[in-house]
C-alpha cells in the first residue's frame, strides 16, 4: 500500500484568485466613449480651425462673405463619427485597433502574472491599457495613409491634411475605465 501526503502551502488561494476576477465588472473604453468629459463641446469650427482661419483670409478679400459662425457646427463626437464611418470614411479607429491587438495581447501576458500573484489590481491594468489605446488612437490619426481630401474641400479648408484641422479631434481622444457595459 502506498499513502501520500498533500500540504498546501498555500490554502483558498483558488478561492482568492476566483474572487479576484469575479469581482471586476469594469471596461475600458477608448476613442470618443459615451459620457467623457468635454466630447460634447467645442463644437466646429472652432476659432483654431483651418476653415476659420482660412475664412479669415477669404473675407479679407470678399468684404460680403458672410460671417463664419464659431461653434455653431457638429460636435467633437459627430465629427470623430462621420470621420470614421462616414461615406469618405477614414477608419482611424479601426487602425488603431489592428496595431493595438498585438501590444495588448502582450500586456495582458505579463500583466495576468502580476494580478495573480497580487502584484497589480485589474483597474491598475485597464488605466494603463485606456493610455495605450489613446495613444494608439492618436496615431492612426496623425500617421495614418489617408486618401487626401477633395479639392472642393482643400479648397474651403485652406489645407489638405485629412483627419486634422484644429487638433480638436485628436486632443479629445480619451478613455475611460467605467463599469461594463
Amino acid at each position: 500500500m502506498i499513502t501520500a501526503k498533500l500540504t498546501q502551502k498555500n490554502p483558498g488561494w483558488l478561492d482568492k484568485l476566483k474572487k479576484r476576477y469575479q469581482q471586476k465588472s469594469e471596461e475600458c473604453a477608448v476613442g470618443y466613449p459615451m459620457n467623457a468629459e468635454n466630447l460634447g463641446t467645442p463644437h466646429y469650427p472652432t476659432a483654431q480651425s483651418a476653415v476659420s482661419r482660412n475664412h479669415t483670409k477669404l473675407k479679407k478679400k470678399n468684404e460680403n462673405l458672410p460671417e463664419l459662425k464659431l461653434g455653431g457646427g457638429p460636435s467633437i463626437i459627430d465629427v470623430a463619427i462621420w470621420n470614421n464611418y462616414g461615406p469618405n470614411a477614414r477608419p482611424f479607429m479601426s487602425l488603431a485597433s489592428k496595431n493595438m491587438q498585438p501590444k495588448f495581447q502582450k500586456m495582458m501576458q505579463d500583466a495576468v502574472k502580476r494580478i495573480n500573484k497580487g502584484e497589480l489590481t485589474f483597474k491598475v491594468v485597464l488605466k494603463a491599457a485606456g493610455e495605450m489605446g489613446k495613444t494608439e488612437v492618436r496615431k492612426a490619426i496623425r500617421d495614418g495613409s489617408w486618401r487626401p481630401n477633395s479639392p472642393e474641400w482643400t479648397k474651403f479648408k485652406g489645407d489638405n491634411t485629412p483627419l486634422r484641422d484644429s487638433g480638436d479631434m485628436l486632443r479629445a481622444v480619451t478613455y475611460v475605465v467605467r463599469p461594463a457595459q
